[in-house]
């Protein structure tokens, strides 16, 4: 192996750890800035999207805005990444005004540069930020790259596109349309062997199912999900939480007060949940108890 092989940055990425992940690029820091100091621009912006998965906005943006003025003065591929990880911290402290538009100057930059995993990233982006009326036609965009690309990389969003469009069909109560896009999603992850991805679009599709009122089919498929996490899959507070609500509907709150205190369990320790999700925790506590 080559030692003075820089890794990709998707070599680097575990998003189910983003303190070990903030780790692994400030120890590369050095070296990529050395050998390639574009690179270790593009470094520095991950650091800060590690640093805003932990809520950890200031840092991340007094990190961004130190290297600013390199971005400017060295090629397009850090600057894109500079804005679209700007936006994301904003995004994530729920400043969307601020967001938009460093996601719309990533998208431009990315088109012109004919980057179109990150074009694809950016209009993603903006499908999750802007106004609930704007959403789908940014993430149809996306969509509409990802099938066009010869990038193989770039044709792989598919997947995570098909589940963010049945979320906003889903937002619109347009739940025989997300459910859609639910089964693509389903289908495309099912393709590529990716079972926790599978895992999710399948509970995507039970979720779907409890909108439209159809709770037995729901239930077969979260017992299915529950019997993989009785086999090894890591436990899931969502799964949990969704057998309790569709129980509830059927009027046995007995049955669903242990899922809903495993809920509880579970998604109580997310810090997204805890900074936006509040009432819905103290519904789950509320709920399991006796």
């Amino acid at each position: 192996m080559d030692e003075n092989k820089l890794p990709t940055i998707s070599e680097l990425w575990d998003f189910s750890n983003p303190e070990a992940t903030e780790q692994k690029f400030r120890d590369l820091l050095p070296k990529a800035t050395i050998q390639h100091p574009a690179y270790g621009l593009e470094i520095s912006t991950q650091i800060a999207r590690t640093l805003g998965l932990q809520r950890k906005f200031d840092q991340a943006l007094e990190l961004l805005e130190s290297i600013q003025k390199e971005i400017t003065e060295i090629g397009s591929l850090p600057a894109i990444r500079f804005h679209l990880e700007k936006g994301r911290v904003y995004n994530s402290d729920n400043k969307q005004q601020l967001a938009l538009p460093e996601f719309q100057k990533a998208l431009a930059l990315a088109t012109e540069n004919n980057e179109d995993y990150l074009a694809i990233d950016a209009a993603h982006m903006l499908g999750i930020a802007d106004a609930p009326a704007k959403q789908l036609d940014w993430n149809l965009l996306a969509l509409k790259l990802a099938e066009n690309t010869k990038n193989e990389k770039a044709a792989n969003w598919k997947g995570s596109l098909y589940n963010n469009i049945g979320w906003t069909y889903q937002g619109q109560n347009n739940f025989p349309e997300a459910a859609q896009y639910f089964q693509k999603a389903f289908e495309y992850w099912q393709s590529k062997k990716n079972t926790s991805r599978t895992f999710i679009a399948n509970w995507c599709i039970a979720r779907n199912l409890r909108s439209q009122n159809q709770l037995p089919q729901a239930l077969t498929i979260l017992h299915q999900l529950l019997e993989e996490i009785n086999n090894g899959a890591k436990p899931d507070g969502y799964v949990y939480e969704e057998l309790a609500e569709c129980f509830l509907l059927q009027g046995d709150p007995q049955q669903a007060k242990p899922h809903f205190k495993k809920a509880h369990d579970l998604l109580s320790k997310d810090p997204w949940l805890q900074a936006n999700e509040k009432t819905r925790l103290e519904r789950l506590q509320t709920l399991s108890l006796d």
